[in-house]
């Protein structure tokens, strides 16, 4: 870049977006804490993990409102193009410091045909540009073709071919078989809440559906496979389809809906498996097994290929991924309660495993070209997996 440019950072956006998340977390703080939920059951145990959260939140909430302070007295914010970098205010994390040689990549990132902002590939490091920063929609236009012009300069390479390929397919495509997933859990919920069924008492539809030991000493081989869409509570429901949301919808796209299904399914069954081998509970439901097995595939996908991943895989960074699901998982172990920590390893396990030796290539050249072993492992699991909640179903209503 050979001379300086600076943008007009947008500080009423800024400060709008610091009032809608001391608004949007307080309002969340306020239903966890004076609410009936497991979340406030287990900080009443532990009350100084409760209070060790909220002096973090509240030197947060210092340190925002001393930024948004400091910007009422300040000179005008910019973002700034000088000597070779381009330096981004933000009063969330402080000011960030990006050298335009470390840039190998940019993609804009839509939603619904509309521009969000541009997501920058930075060595291993993703780094998301809001377009709402710019006080001017033209100078965000400005900004994307200098960063784009800085990188167009260099030669190609297979980090920013693989980028382009998968942006271009993830535009392409469509989840189905996420979708379809988040309607049967919804459905089967329903179902499980209504006609027979008696939440209060004796559980019903989930007793008869759920995993059992029964499966080993009645041989009630339906269950292994009907237990996975049946869940006792809304709360077990509504975690497990968030992450379905958030995950399944990335993982689907890029390593195609066949490969999505066989991760989903076999991690359900060693979950299932290491639940009832390895633990002393006598009974379990969900699918919470299928759910950790995207979970692992998800950082098995970020481990073997991180660089050659568009920013909608990686907006969350492999370091960071990492800590969130160590604190997940040391929360199931300390904090919540009746929680099949057993059927979650061993589906995140299952679902690391099979993408680890799926053949995708070396940098991702065979995404899209499921080979004949996978095909008919999937046509497998689909068919026994129906057949055993279409069992349960019959069973349950008195068809068979």
């Amino acid at each position: 870049m050979e001379k300086d440019i600076s943008f007009e950072f947008n500080l009423t956006q800024g400060r709008k977006s610091i009032v809608q998340f001391v608004f949007l977390s307080l309002t969340l703080i306020l239903l966890i804490s004076f609410t009936d939920n497991q979340i406030s059951t287990s900080f009443n145990e532990y009350k100084e993990i409760y209070i060790v959260l909220m002096l973090a939140y509240i030197v947060s909430l210092l340190t925002l409102f001393r930024r948004l302070l400091k910007s009422y007295f300040s000179n005008e914010l910019k973002i700034q193009c000088t000597n070779g970098k381009f330096i981004l205010p933000n009063f969330y994390f402080g000011e960030k410091v990006i050298f335009l040689s470390d840039i190998y990549s940019l993609e804009p990132i839509s939603f619904r045909g509309n521009v969000l902002g541009l997501m920058l590939g930075v060595r291993n490091n993703r780094i998301f540009v809001d377009k709402q920063c710019f006080r001017q929609p033209e100078e965000f236009e400005v900004f994307k073709g200098l960063i784009a012009d800085e990188i167009d300069k260099r030669p190609g390479s297979d980090e920013k071919f693989s980028i382009n390929k998968l942006s271009i397919s993830h535009q392409k495509k469509i989840r189905v078989v996420t979708t379809l997933l988040f309607i049967l859990f919804l459905s089967i919920y329903f179902l499980s809440t209504s006609g027979k069924f008696d939440f209060g008492d004796d559980f019903g539809f989930v007793l008869e559906g759920g995993g059992s030991n029964r499966v080993f000493e009645n041989f009630e081989i339906y269950r292994i496979f009907s237990s996975a869409f049946i869940h006792a509570n809304f709360f077990h429901l509504f975690m497990n389809l968030l992450v379905l949301a958030a995950v399944g919808d990335v993982l689907e796209k890029t390593v195609s809906s066949l490969r999505f299904i066989n991760i989903f399914f076999i991690s359900t069954l060693c979950g299932f498996f290491t639940f009832f081998f390895f633990s002393y509970d006598e009974f379990g439901a969900g699918a919470s097994g299928g759910i950790y097995g995207l979970w692992g595939a998800y950082l098995c996908l970020k481990f073997k290929y991180e660089k050659f991943l568009p920013g909608s895989v990686n907006a969350v960074t492999l370091n960071s991924l990492i800590w969130l699901l160590a604190l997940q998982f040391t929360l199931e172990i300390f904090v919540f309660e009746n929680i099949g920590i057993s059927n979650h390893l061993g589906g995140f396990v299952a679902g690391f495993l099979y993408l680890y030796f799926a053949p995708l290539g070396e940098k991702l050249e065979t995404i899209d070209q499921p080979v004949m072993a996978e095909k008919v492992l999937c046509g497998g699991l689909v068919l026994s997996f129906a057949a055993g909640l279409g069992y349960f179903l019959s069973l349950y209503y008195g068809l068979i």
